[in-house]
């Protein structure tokens, strides 16, 4: 996978034969409203401040993306909530406080690619309760760091980012079982019931990387 680090963000490679397509750049936030195209800034709407930095620093990580990949580039609108992409790519935006990536890969290689990024931390036991499956939490548990709540929480949004385009199906937290390889920052999913997006869940295959004090989770689909 192609990796772009922008605004000294320290740089890494993900040396993956799946993201051979893709292209992964991330960045600090800060105020990009004025880059916007016109007709992401009706997407984007009146927010705070917070919100359109957030916003207008991911889509300029997703426009460094599809130039990376050499695709001709155009605006990146949304339909509730979910990228619009240029033709020929299809990806997954996401932020934090502090910072901002995007995943973008061939439409003619992937189904569907998601990302997250979070701070580590950010997923307490009271939270993980309600978010993660028993066998999660007993994983957790022995793995002796709660920073893996957290990433398991990650792994489920990736997961969703990347199938819920692909087939419209809401998938929450408990419907998705994530298993993560931890010596090798891998992990794959299922779903808990047979359900429209099963199939496409099992056939992902998702990757995890610590950056900057955060969880970085890539989930893709290949066709």
């Amino acid at each position: 996978m192609h990796v772009v680090c922008l605004d000294g963000v320290p740089s890494f490679e993900i040396n993956e034969p799946l993201l051979d397509r893709a292209c992964l750049v991330l960045s600090r936030i800060g105020d990009y409203t004025s880059d916007l195209r016109p007709e992401e800034s009706r997407a984007l709407g009146e927010v705070s401040n917070v919100r359109s930095h957030q916003f207008s620093s991911g889509r300029r990580a997703a426009h460094e993306a599809v130039h990376q990949l050499q695709i001709q580039d155009s605006a990146i609108g949304r339909t509730e909530r979910i990228p619009r992409w240029p033709a020929g790519v299809l990806g997954s935006i996401s932020h934090s406080d502090s910072l901002a990536g995007a995943a973008v890969g061939l439409a003619d290689t992937y189904l569907g690619m998601g990302i997250d990024l979070v701070p580590i931390s950010a997923v307490s036991d009271k939270v993980a309760q309600r978010l993660l499956l028993d066998p999660e939490l007993k994983w957790v548990g022995e793995m002796g760091s709660g920073d893996w709540r957290t990433a398991l929480f990650s792994a489920k949004e990736s997961v969703y980012k990347a199938v819920n385009p692909v087939v419209g199906e809401y998938l929450g937290f408990q419907d998705v079982k994530v298993n993560v390889v931890p010596d090798a920052l891998e992990f794959f999913a299922a779903t808990i019931a047979n359900r429209e997006s099963s199939e496409i869940v099992a056939g992902g295959h998702g990757f995890i990387h610590r950056v900057e004090g955060h969880w970085l989770t890539i989930f893709v689909v290949r066709k």
